[in-house]
């Protein structure tokens, strides 16, 4: 059997995807891959010489497909073609197979608001946007100003910018020389209950992170979250081990982690204080690339030294002993759940989150992480209803009737008449009824 891998020379790395660059003398092409290995020879060798022909005609193959021997063999006795460009109206043949060669820039996949220049990047042109929006939520600060809904907007507004003042988020300073400072928005969402209830209209200024540079804005950017498995899993064991669970928010949970690199931004949209000066960032702030893994350490960090120990099979779970007493603390990002087998150890829970960062205290759940929750003396029920019933608002199918079998049973199922597994990507997505 021949081996898979095969040597090529090194040109270099692509920091936006995280992946080497190198050159194929077969196709005459510069690739990328995160599949490589250095080859590290044992005693220094000259390096290989690269021989390239010289190319008279376009080459007939794309960019990054494997050619046979027989088919480089045969280049130098095709027939010239012309290079002249195609007219208008004219369909080039090869631009609608070119499959490889290009490269994705995944500095700007998180990029929720673009815009056509701004922090010195320029727009990057897409065929296809697709965006997903929040309910019937503002997009922009002009937006929300049209709003019949402003005065509560823009309390919300003072409300965010009055905490990130407290936080000591920033500190304005003249704009050093070469700085580029990156841009912010604000994000516009209501909160709501189980029911579709509006209960707070929230605001956020989010930082633009996706003009940040790797490397010198950013170095790395984990954050772990509590999985929903074992959300589900321990829920399954609070009615049978008669657990207390309590509900707590933590306010501004990103502001509270510090930031080790030097980024400046800058003043918030319509709210800056006429002068040119900037924001020389001190904590994260949301939006930031680092600003997640920062909150977690820091969580992390004074979790332990208050007796907190944190599972090795999910790094976002806590638990404090007391002989056979317990309690639990699920973290998703800033919710947290409190598990306790006492109501002591419930309050004392709550004193030890609270005795570090503004919480709001929740009280009993009825909603985690989009999932609704019914408890009782003895059962709890977990449901999605509200997040199946906007899928299916955004897809006009409000108004369907309600069926206890999305399937006509009079259907017989048969084997696919081409006797092939088919195509699994062009399957029709089911859509839930509405419950």
């Amino acid at each position: 059997m021949l081996p898979k891998s095969q040597r090529r020379a090194y040109v270099g790395h692509d920091d936006g995807s995280n992946s080497v660059k190198y050159y194929n003398a077969a196709t005459r092409s510069i690739l990328t891959s995160r599949n490589y290995r250095f080859i590290t020879p044992s005693s220094p060798t000259e390096p290989e010489d690269i021989f390239i022909k010289p190319e008279s005609v376009d080459s007939p193959w794309l960019e990054g497909e494997e050619q046979g021997e027989s088919n480089r063999e045969n280049n130098s006795k095709l027939p010239e073609i012309s290079k002249k460009q195609p007219a208008e109206g004219d369909i080039d043949p090869r631009s609608h197979r070119r499959t490889r060669g290009y490269c994705v820039d995944y500095q700007y996949l998180d990029n929720p608001f673009p815009d056509k220049e701004e922090a010195g990047i320029a727009n990057i042109g897409r065929d296809h946007t697709f965006v997903v929006l929040l309910d019937d939520d503002c997009q922009t600060l002009a937006q929300a100003r049209r709003s019949p809904e402003w005065p509560k907007w823009e309390r919300a507004i003072q409300s965010e910018l009055a905490q990130l003042q407290c936080m000591g988020t920033w500190k304005l300073v003249d704009k050093p020389h070469n700085a580029i400072p990156i841009t912010n928005k604000f994000v516009f969402a209501k909160k709501r209950d189980k029911d579709g209830i509006i209960m707070k209209y929230k605001v956020r200024l989010v930082a633009k992170g996706y003009a940040q540079r790797p490397g010198y804005d950013y170095v790395d950017t984990h954050s772990p979250v509590v999985r929903l498995e074992t959300i589900r899993a321990i829920l399954a064991l609070a009615p049978t081990c008669k657990l207390i669970i309590h509900q707590l928010d933590v306010k501004g949970a990103y502001l509270n982690g510090i930031l080790r690199e030097t980024i400046y931004m800058k003043q918030p949209e319509g709210y800056s204080d006429g002068t040119p000066r900037i924001c020389q960032l001190i904590k994260t702030l949301y939006g930031l690339k680092q600003a997640g893994r920062e909150w977690n350490l820091e969580l992390d960090q004074k979790l332990r030294k208050q007796g907190y120990t944190r599972l090795r099979s999910n790094s976002c779970i806590y638990m404090w002993h007391d002989d056979n007493d317990f309690v639990i603390l699920a973290v998703w990002v800033d919710d947290m759940l409190i598990f306790a087998t006492t109501e002591e150890l419930k309050n004392k829970a709550i004193a030890d989150v609270e005795n570090k960062w503004e919480i709001t205290d929740i009280g009993v759940p009825t909603k985690i992480v989009g999932i609704e929750l019914m408890i009782t003396s003895d059962t709890i029920s977990i449901s999605s209803s509200s997040y199946i019933n906007s899928i299916l608002t955004k897809e006009g199918l409000d108004k369907s009737n309600a069926v206890s079998t999305p399937l006509d049973p009079n259907i017989t199922l048969v084997l696919n008449p081409k006797g092939t597994d088919g195509n699994r990507s062009s399957v029709a997505t089911v859509r839930p009824a509405a419950s």
